[in-house]
């Protein structure tokens, strides 16, 4: 499906969460994922940039799980 088809599946898995109104959730957006060691806390920004490693992922991700400044929205992550 390529990186069109890509991004049609995450824009109707939006639109579905949306429509969910007594439901909290958080869609992350990195760019490439890759191993090696830690970079650094990752950051909602505009746009999808470039890669980012796994386990700043993982805390960016645990940040917004009990969170509450990341509830019903779709960040793109970067440093």
């Amino acid at each position: 499906m390529g990186l069109s088809g890509m991004f049609g599946d995450n824009d109707a898995v939006v639109d579905y969460l949306s429509s969910q109104g007594d439901l909290d959730w958080t869609i992350t957006r990195p760019g490439q994922l890759q191993d090696g060691p830690s970079k650094g806390d990752l950051k909602a920004v505009p746009a999808m940039g470039g890669a980012v490693k796994f386990v700043d992922m993982a805390r960016f991700n645990l940040q917004a799980a009990v969170g509450t400044d990341q509830i019903r929205a779709y960040p793109y992550v970067g440093y």
